[in-house]
C-alpha cells in the first residue's frame, strides 16, 4: 500500500526542515548516478548523477538528524538509514520528450518501508512500480515494470511505501533541482 500525506507538517516546520537541509554550510558528496552500480540499463532510464546528505547508514547517525517529526509514522519500526538527494534540472530536449527515470530500483535488499518526503517545490516524479524485489540477491531489475503509482513532488508531501516495490526518481524539467529526504525503516 501506498500513502501519501500532504502537508504532514505545518509551513513553519515545512521551511524548518527546508532550511537545515539546504544549509549552505552543509557537507554534500556527488554520486555519478542515483542508485546501486550494476542494475542493467533499459532504454526508458536515464541515470542522472546526484548530490547526497548521508544521516545515517547501517542504523548509526552520520550527521545529526532531528527524527522527532517524521516518529509518528515508525510504526514499530526505527530508522535504518536516513540521505537527502537533490537531483539537478534537465535541459535535454531528448530527456523531455521521451519521460525518462533513473535506474529502478530498491534502497535495500531484505524487508524495509520507505519514507520520502519532499522539501521542496518542484517536479521530478517519483514512479513506484507493481513488481517487487524478489529476493534473489542480484542488484537488477525484471525485464518489464508496470507503473503503479506516479507521485508528483510537493514541499511538504510526505509518502510511505513497501521499500521491496521497484521505484526511480526523475530530474526537474522546470524547476532548477528536486530535494527530498529518503528514510528507510526496518
Amino acid at each position: 500500500m501506498i500513502k501519501i500525506y500532504d502537508d504532514v507538517f505545518d509551513t513553519t516546520t515545512q521551511n524548518h526542515i527546508e532550511n537545515f537541509v539546504l544549509d549552505n554550510n552543509a557537507s554534500w558528496s556527488f554520486d555519478a548516478q542515483t542508485c546501486t552500480p550494476g542494475y542493467k540499463k533499459h532504454s526508458a532510464i536515464d541515470e542522472s548523477p546526484q548530490i547526497v546528505r548521508l544521516f545515517k547508514r547501517d542504523g548509526v547517525e552520520v550527521e545529526p538528524f532531528n527524527y522527532q517529526p517524521f516518529e509518528r509514522f515508525l510504526n514499530g519500526k526505527y530508522f535504518y538509514r536516513c540521505k537527502s538527494n537533490i537531483l539537478f534540472q534537465k535541459k535535454f530536449g531528448w530527456f523531455e520528450e521521451k519521460r525518462k527515470v533513473n535506474m529502478p530500483h530498491v534502497d535495500l535488499y531484505y524487508s524495509h518501508v520507505v519514507i520520502l518526503y519532499y522539501v521542496n517545490e518542484s517536479d521530478g516524479d517519483t514512479v513506484i512500480y507493481k513488481e517487487k524485489y524478489n529476493g534473489n540477491g542480484e542488484a537488477k531489475y525484471p525485464s518489464h515494470l508496470t507503473e503503479l503509482k506516479r507521485i508528483k513532488p510537493k514541499k511538504g508531501r510526505l509518502v510511505v511505501f513497501d521499500g521491496l516495490h521497484y521505484h526511480a526518481s526523475s530530474n526537474p524539467r522546470k524547476n532548477p533541482y528536486r530535494c527530498v529526504i529518503n528514510f528507510d525503516l526496518i
